[in-house]
């Protein structure tokens, strides 16, 4: 085994192991999951993949690559990616600024998400003191008027790092920087829209669930001090129906919201 074959096992090994493992898989589950979508693998041959003692055939490869919408490269090479950041940066600046752009499905992704209020840079506005939420802010001067030379909007180092920073889960993931560019994909710009729509609604729904933990246990907290200010006489039975009513009437706020983030995860789910 020479050196090249070496260094092609290793690191295949390591960016299996990573896909894998950012899924949340166990061998078992992930072998499970490849067959679902039609490619027949063992868990042996991906435990040897894993301790680097073999590599896929060239068939399986590809079937890999499509199985997950990334190039082969992934598996292949030890890319230097700088210039997908770029494309990336280039990519999400183009589509806000331009005009050309105004209503296209990125651009509205890329506004609702700067708008949203769970959104966060790590920049700092330069004139505000706070936490850069305007791209615009980064071509004003301290009267609020567009500097002359920034009239064009250029990529300058601090708005490459804005993009960076808001949208950070772009440039991690792999999907995105190792993309696959064949007829059956998505474009480079559509595969942006639809990442940004995902991770919406993901914190969304995390921020759902965050709120039925804080609500069942303000519900628990506020309906043991009725019953407790009710067997002491200070209040009525009234007031635990009352209280069981609003509890009821949250929960099933919740609930509704919890079932609408389910269906939208069936339907990313059912079209990767």
């Amino acid at each position: 085994m020479t050196n090249q074959n070496r260094t092609y096992n290793q690191l295949f090994a390591e960016r299996i192991k990573k896909l894998r493992l950012t899924m949340g898989f166990t061998q078992d589950q992930f072998v499970d999951y490849l067959n679902s979508k039609g490619l027949k693998i063992s868990r042996t041959s991906l435990a040897r993949y894993e301790a680097q003692l073999s590599t896929p055939t060239s068939p399986t490869l590809q079937k890999l690559s499509h199985i997950f919408g990334i190039s082969t490269d992934y598996f292949l090479e030890d890319t230097d990616l700088s210039q997908t950041y770029k494309k990336i940066t280039s990519t999400l600046h183009s589509h806000y600024f331009s005009k050309i752009y105004a209503d296209d499905e990125l651009h509205k992704e890329i506004k609702s998400w700067i708008d949203d209020p769970f959104s966060e840079s790590t920049l700092t506005d330069p004139f505000l003191n706070i936490k850069l939420k305007n791209p615009y802010r980064l071509y004003i001067d301290e009267e609020g008027d567009i500097k002359e030379k920034y009239k064009t909007y250029p990529i300058t180092s601090k708005i490459a790092k804005f993009w960076q920073s808001m949208f950070d889960f772009l440039y991690k993931d792999i999907q995105v920087t190792y993309f696959l560019n064949s007829k059956e994909s998505p474009s480079f710009e559509d595969l942006l829209a639809q990442k940004i729509k995902t991770h919406k609604y993901l914190i969304d729904n995390e921020n759902l669930v965050q709120e039925l933990i804080d609500s069942t246990a303000n519900i628990a907290k506020s309906t043991k001090l009725i019953v407790s200010d009710y067997k002491n006489g200070l209040q009525p039975y009234t007031a635990i129906v009352d209280n069981t009513q609003k509890a009821i009437l949250k929960l099933n706020s919740l609930y509704e919201s919890l079932k609408n983030g389910l269906e939208q995860s069936k339907e990313f789910i059912d079209n990767k």
